[in-house]
């Protein structure tokens, strides 16, 4: 059985229960990619994350993974050269496009766990989409997760983005609309009355050359894909963004979205400025 996000499911019974993880995923696909997905942290045995290839599997189990497995971009496979400053609090990075801030359905090579190998355990404060690269900041130590989360949330903290889109009508100001669930599409979301609060400030609009802009933007809620719905909903969808507007979009990036600026003022945490340089081309240098 598939699904739409490019799932399969394994419902087990008859000659496959009692069989070891690999021997039962070896039914839908070969045997090597099957340990390949379950190395990769990929597999799950009934919503749990299973590691071991000779697990025995009981009649009844549903064993779910992905068809395939994400590809780490080129340039982008050292997590020593991500780190953009360290403290003994927290640790901020630039995460590269491609890499999931934590552990998915995908497997569990993430960002945190490629910094919390070599830094020791880090905890999520806040997150950017796999598609999305820029300044990232994590915790190193749980007590202060709480005050740190609301220090990113509160208007203390600018999170500045850049975008790519294809010029449009678009001008400086602030949008308000509200985010929600897609109603038809799983993991996708838009615009709606009922959704949750959603702001998002676009503080200039550039013209570029190939019938291109690049807008700088501040979010002050974090909702999912907020900045790519606000935009795909304004008629403006970032470059290459695989999933936004819902039902047109195609590919899978790169995608044009990217964390450029994180910078606080804070009695506990201090004030802290984090530049992440925009990895496009054509790009204009940020105002200081």
């Amino acid at each position: 059985m598939k699904d739409p996000e490019n799932f399969f499911e394994i419902h087990v019974q008859g000659e496959l229960a009692g069989l070891r993880l690999d021997q039962v995923m070896a039914s839908r696909v070969s045997r090597r990619f099957a340990r390949k997905l379950i190395e990769a942290g990929a597999v799950f045995v009934d919503r749990q994350r299973v590691k071991v290839a000779s697990r025995t599997v009981r009649a009844g189990s549903v064993v779910r993974a992905p068809l395939s497995l994400p590809q780490t971009p080129v340039g982008a496979e050292d997590p020593n050269a991500w780190i953009l400053a360290t403290d003994p609090r927290y640790v901020v990075v630039n995460k590269p496009a491609g890499w999931p801030t934590a552990p998915t359905a995908q497997g569990d090579r993430s960002v945190v766990t490629e910094l919390s190998r070599r830094l020791g355990q880090l905890w999520v404060v806040s997150r950017l989409d796999f598609h999305t690269s820029g300044v990232l900041p994590f915790v190193r130590d749980p007590s202060i997760l709480t005050a740190f989360e609301d220090l990113l949330r509160s208007e203390d903290a600018e999170k500045l983005y850049v975008a790519l889109t294809r010029t449009s009508a678009l001008s400086p100001g602030m949008i308000d609309l509200p985010i929600g669930p897609h109603p038809a599409r799983a993991q996708r979301f838009c615009v709606r009355d009922d959704g949750r609060p959603a702001r998002t400030e676009v503080l200039e609009v550039q013209a570029l050359p190939d019938d291109r802009q690049l807008v700088r933007l501040r979010l002050f809620t974090g909702r999912t894909h907020q900045i790519r719905v606000h935009l795909a909903h304004l008629g403006c969808p970032v470059l290459g963004d695989p999933w936004y507007p819902v039902g047109e979009a195609v590919g899978a990036g790169p995608m044009f979205l990217h964390a450029e600026r994180l910078r606080w003022r804070s009695p506990v945490f201090g004030d802290a400025d984090f530049l992440a340089p925009i990895p496009w081309e054509m790009a204009p240098v940020p105002a200081r």
